[in-house]
């Protein structure tokens, strides 16, 4: 195990301030953004709603609906069952 010196904490620590600094400061934009690149004038939200508005909606064969729809109902009695199985183990009235 290395020796922790003064100087090596010392360099620890800025480096822990530098990291704390970037993500509270409210100027910032997240990790892996460059920030909102339109702006909020009402021109600029029409463009976007008119682009959104443009995109077509899903076409999905009836037949890979209706499987769709046969996991989604058996995702949801597996959820519903791991939900109780979960309840019953919590201490208190289970009624």
């Amino acid at each position: 195990m290395p020796e922790l010196t003064l100087a090596v904490l010392a360099a620890r620590i800025e480096s822990l301030e530098r990291k704390v600094e970037e993500l509270v400061c409210s100027q910032a934009d997240p990790p892996g953004t460059v920030g909102d690149e339109q702006s909020d004038d009402p021109e600029a939200i029409a463009r976007w709603v008119a682009a959104f508005d443009a995109i077509p909606p899903l076409q999905m064969p009836s037949e890979e609906e209706a499987a769709w729809q046969t996991v989604r109902v058996e995702q949801k009695r597996t959820d519903s069952a791991a939900f109780d199985r979960l309840a019953s183990n919590l201490p208190g009235d289970n009624t």
